[in-house]
């Protein structure tokens, strides 16, 4: 079930249209879009006016998406099963997925997040943070400064909001 805190602190579910499984993933947007995907590797869309999810089309090269982020209904990304980072892309009537043109670091991608302003934070294979910023062209990612008390220790999670967190693994494996 998912539900949503109304202004007066009450609960509401939104549950309208969905079928099937739970969800793994839910990836709310800072102008309140609201996404997920289930465990069935599902992409459901709320629509805020009739209250209803609806599914989305999947990349056509994935089959599993493990998680969804946004910064806002028009900045929607998600990373598949297999670790390849896709960017949903809406040119009129025509949806797409993208695969950014650039690599980022070594290996599968690990976890991501994207942040109200756009920015997209990622956890690489190489377990490396890299920052993508939005370009003319795309997007540039880069590999993001490590706090100096935390180099050599692998980054395990990442989120963002209006400040982004990463999570360590220290050597006695305490998050």
């Amino acid at each position: 079930t998912i539900a949503q805190q109304k202004g007066d602190g009450s609960w509401e579910t939104l549950t309208q249209g969905l079928s099937g499984a739970g969800f793994k993933s839910l990836a709310p947007g800072d102008d309140g879009t609201l996404w997920g995907c289930d465990i069935n590797n599902n992409v459901w869309e709320f629509d805020t006016q009739t209250a209803t999810w609806s599914k989305v089309a999947l990349a056509p090269s994935t089959s599993s998406v493990a998680k969804l982020s946004m910064g806002n209904a028009s900045n929607i990304w998600a990373l598949s099963g297999d670790g390849v980072l896709f960017q949903r892309i809406q040119d009129g009537d025509t949806t797409s997925w993208k695969i950014p043109d650039q690599a980022i670091g070594t290996g599968a991608i690990k976890d991501f997040c994207v942040a109200p302003d756009g920015t997209i934070m990622v956890l690489g294979g190489d377990n490396k943070i890299y920052r993508g910023l939005k370009t003319q062209a795309g997007y540039s990612f880069n590999q993001f400064c490590t706090p100096a008390d935390m180099v050599g220790m692998p980054a395990v999670s990442i989120a963002a909001g209006s400040k982004s967190f990463i999570a360590f693994s220290t050597p006695s494996n305490e998050v």
